[in-house]
């Protein structure tokens, strides 16, 4: 143009013809919530769809215009720098506030209204936008914030046995909102404690009331003085719920009487969960005194889930159960690959360590969370090969690993999805009800063993090719750390030999269920009382009698399982592993 002073051009652009535009719609590769934890996440939402951005800055000679290349981009990678810019701007402007604070600021002032899922058209809720869309300008002005120290959280921490339901953030989450009046009852309510600071050189009294959900707030209204603080007690009742896990969605607004602040609101997400069972100490080991022919032992039995357990017999001596053997929580968010890959002849292999303390067990049910990296559900997979070994331990290691010239796991079966029999596939966790597939039995010794699960992926791959299987970690550990192995040196860094989970700084165990054949009852055992009812996460004792002249003949250890039957539908027989011994 510089060249042609004098041309003249013309640009059609009809009217009407701009591609439509949706906005505040959730975008379809966003993390959703619950966390595994009662906080709720996410926190906030943010622009991440078609940001303009700048690519390639830390390398000038990329094609193909180096350092000044500009583009669009999608991804919590650009929701991410708004949200910190947003940060910085409130930080400029009120530089006495903490991190906290601010983020408070940007949460309690967020967008709602209109926000839809990824369908454009849904309303989304709090699982899926946190707080609300951020709104700089409005944050700027809110008028309460809520700070949290450093320590709090580190105490906080659920994977240390913290509460994270104590910390003082724009938000609440309780899964299971009931509180413990005494030892054997409970109310279906949960209370919140929020202490806010005022941002203002001049007093106001705010309003606050609860919506979507039925409780009270202590004090409803609040005279807060220039830049005071002031503690709000919020309590949600929960009689009207269902105890079945399911989330119910509230918010606690805040009503300035200064109208030239605006309200504010903090999200609040609460459930009831099914009545639980559990027991300890389990396994329940019981030694008889010399001179004696019968002693008692103290089984306490609790509901850790909503109301009501009811305990319908102690004692079942008649039907077979599935004792735990482990119960590993998956993490949620990070996995290790599980797979040998037949193009390079190698795998690579995590294994987690768990305990028997029967002899003969037999393994019954294995469960093992975990996804697929661009490769789709594992049920599309079909005709491809599934390993669950087992090994013996080694001084804390697994003694062997699937590439081994002579194997040795000391049990094994191999499932083929699409015809195995009790394979079952949800999502891409891999479960197997061992009895249903005809697997050969384990017949356990007691001791440590070492559970190795993983999947034959005909070719290696990765990002748009890889259709491997990653088994999820978790944040629990029985005993020893997870290990990994990769034998082929198939990844970067990689040792050969079994290495510690953490060592890379990732979690201390890996997700994983695992069930075994229990024969209940047994002439040797009785229990008192015979039946219990436990509201939620209350517990009650039971006395478990051992009587050694009931031992089979000649021997002075036994063991067998007590089983407990109740209203838990995932748990109707309750299994614990008992063991006996004549002093």
């Amino acid at each position: 143009m510089n060249a042609n002073v004098g041309a003249a051009a013309n640009v059609s652009y009809p009217a009407n013809t701009r591609l439509p535009v949706t906005a505040d719609s959730l975008a379809s590769f966003s993390l959703l919530g619950p966390a595994t934890f009662d906080v709720i996440k996410p926190d906030v939402q943010a622009p991440g769809i078609s940001i303009l951005a700048a690519f390639n800055n830390a390398n000038p000679s990329a094609a193909p215009s180096g350092a000044n290349t500009l583009g669009f981009d999608d991804g919590t990678s650009m929701a991410t720098p708004h949200t910190t810019g947003s940060a910085a701007l409130l930080l400029g402007l009120h530089p006495d506030w903490t991190p906290l604070e601010v983020k408070s600021a940007l949460m309690m002032t967020a967008k709602e209204a209109g926000l839809t899922k990824a369908d454009h058209s849904t309303p989304s809720d709090f699982y899926d936008r946190g707080a609300g869309r951020i709104q700089d300008d409005v944050a700027a002005k809110a008028g309460l914030v809520l700070n949290e120290t450093g320590l709090n959280f580190m105490n906080a921490n659920p994977a240390k046995g913290g509460d994270p339901k104590t910390l003082n953030i724009a938000s609440m989450q309780n899964r299971n909102c009931v509180t413990v009046t005494s030892s054997t009852a409970s109310n279906p309510a949960c209370t919140f404690l929020r202490k806010f600071h005022s941002t203002q050189d001049h007093s106001v009294t705010w309003t606050a009331t609860l919506t979507g959900v039925t409780g009270t707030v202590s004090p409803s209204n609040i005279p807060v003085v220039a830049h005071d603080t002031a503690s709000v007690h919020i309590t949600v009742d929960a009689t009207a719920y269902a105890s079945d896990g399911s989330a119910h969605f509230g918010e606690l607004i805040l009503t300035p009487s200064d109208t030239s602040l605006t309200a504010l609101h903090l999200p609040i997400a609460v459930g009831l969960q099914p009545p639980t069972i559990s027991a300890a100490p389990s396994p329940l080991s019981v030694s008889i005194p010399t001179g004696f022919t019968t002693t008692n032992a103290t089984l306490t039995v609790s509901n850790i889930g909503g109301p009501t357990l009811n305990a319908t017999n102690t004692n079942d001596n008649v039907a077979s159960g599935a004792a735990v053997v482990i119960d590993q929580p998956s993490q949620g968010n990070f996995g290790f690959y599980s797979n040998f890959w037949s193009d390079k002849a190698h795998g690579a292999f995590p294994a987690d360590d768990f305990v028997v303390t029967v002899p003969g067990s037999n393994l019954s049910k294995l469960s093992f969370p975990g996804f697929v990296l661009a490769g789709g559900a594992l049920s599309t997979l079909t005709g491809q090969k599934i390993h669950f070994e087992v090994y013996a331990d080694n001084a804390g290691v697994p003694n062997g690993n699937p590439e081994t010239v002579a194997p040795s796991f000391v049990w094994n079966y191999v499932a083929t999805i699409g015809s195995t029999a009790g394979l079952t596939l949800t999502g891409n966790t891999i479960a197997i009800n061992l009895v249903t597939a005809g697997a050969a039995p384990s017949n356990l010794a007691p001791g440590k063993y070492w559970m190795v699960v993983y999947k034959t992926t005909p070719t290696f791959g990765t990002g748009a090719n890889a259709n491997g299987w990653l088994w999820f970690e978790s944040t629990a550990a029985n005993g020893y750390n997870a290990q990994n192995i990769d034998p082929g040196f198939i990844f970067t860094g990689a040792t050969g030999n079994w290495t510690d989970n953490t060592v890379g700084g990732d979690f201390p165990g890996m997700a994983m269920h695992i069930e075994q054949t229990a024969a209940c009852g047994a002439s040797w055992l009785t229990t008192s009382p015979s039946t219990l009812t436990l509201a939620g996460l209350t517990s009650g004792a039971v006395t478990v009698t051992v009587n050694s002249a009931q031992f089979p003949p000649s021997t002075t250890t036994t063991s067998g399982f007590l089983c407990i039957d109740s209203n838990d539908a995932a748990h109707s027989v309750y299994v614990v592993p008992v063991t006996a011994k004549q002093n």
